[in-house]
């Protein structure tokens, strides 16, 4: 993702507060301008190639769920996680800690293996 400036939406419950003018100013630039102004940003400057690699991925609990074809409910009940925990999780009210992470990347890898393991238990 090098080089790509990232757009989300903002929270509707928590605006930015800006002046009438920052809106418009904000609303008028285009996605070059917006990379621009990153890149020339002191206070955060872009992070290079390799300073990305050393950042570890947070598994999407989500998109392992879905992929495995799951309700909340099932993925619960399959990997003995509380339905309440995969909804923060999936919500990001809540990040898996390390345990729960390399326990999530083990279930996106190996996921009939570790139902099996688990039911033996």
């Amino acid at each position: 993702m090098s080089g790509k400036n990232i757009r989300s939406t903002l929270d509707p419950d928590d605006p930015p507060e800006l002046t009438p003018e920052e809106q418009a100013r904000l609303d008028a630039m285009t996605d070059e301008e917006a990379h621009q102004n990153a890149q020339e940003d002191p206070d955060s400057p872009p992070m290079g190639e390799e300073e990305q690699g050393t950042f570890r991925r947070i598994p999407n609990v989500r998109e392992i769920r879905l992929r495995l074809g799951m309700s909340q409910s099932k993925f619960s009940g399959a990997f003995g996680i509380p339905v309440s925990v995969i909804r923060d999780w999936e919500q990001l009210r809540s990040l898996p800690n390390q345990a729960a992470r390399s326990y999530l990347h083990v279930i996106a890898s190996i996921p009939s293996e570790v139902r099996s393991a688990l039911k033996a238990s």
